[in-house]
């Protein structure tokens, strides 16, 4: 599943990211690794950023960037 579809207040723990390493290494940076539990916690009004919250902080994300993320739901 990946992690664009999901639903506000589900949650996912990421098996892999699917991107290039310039993306990768955007979203290691940002705490998005294998084996982490994301959830996501809201969408802005224009549907841009998604917000989530992982390792115990919240984090505005742009959209085109969940479709890299794949996990198994929580």
């Amino acid at each position: 599943m990946k992690l664009s579809d999901l639903k506000i207040n589900e949650s996912l723990k990421v098996t892999s990211i699917n991107a290039s390493s310039d993306i990768k290494h955007k979203l290691n940076d940002l705490g998005i690794t294998k084996g982490v539990i994301i959830t996501l916690t809201g969408i802005s009004p224009l549907g841009d950023p998604y917000h989530i919250y992982l390792r115990g902080y919240r984090l505005a994300i742009e959209k085109s960037l969940l479709s890299y993320i794949d996990g198994d739901k929580i």
